[in-house]
């Protein structure tokens, strides 16, 4: 299975911000996203589910990044949270037997 589309990592921040300092919000938005390629991608093959795993999950981590500065361990909690959702959201939407396995064996793990 050849999936050639892109991924959109959507990191729903307006559920966090609550606990966030107003500084850490620099953009004004609470919705941030990124597109992920994986079009060249065969999604049959583990070595290559790992690598879009990995690509998802950097995604996830740029896409819920509060800012650029040290990270209060609240921050930190926040932006985990995030993550986490967003690479699920992600996996989901993919719909791929074996990324859905890797997603499985990390929460296990």
């Amino acid at each position: 299975m050849t999936v050639s589309k892109s991924i959109l990592i959507a990191a729903a921040i307006a559920a966090l911000t609550s606990s966030l300092p107003s500084q850490a919000m620099d953009n004004g938005s609470d919705d941030r996203s990124i597109d992920v390629s994986i079009k060249d991608y065969n999604l049959t093959k583990i070595e290559d589910a790992k690598l879009v795993m990995a690509k998802i999950e950097r995604a996830a981590y740029r896409a819920c990044r509060f800012s650029n500065q040290r990270e209060s361990l609240r921050m930190r909690l926040d932006r985990e949270a995030c993550q986490d959702a967003a690479v699920q959201s992600a996996v989901v939407s993919i719909g791929a037997p074996i990324l859905t396995g890797l997603l499985e064996a990390d929460a296990k793990s």
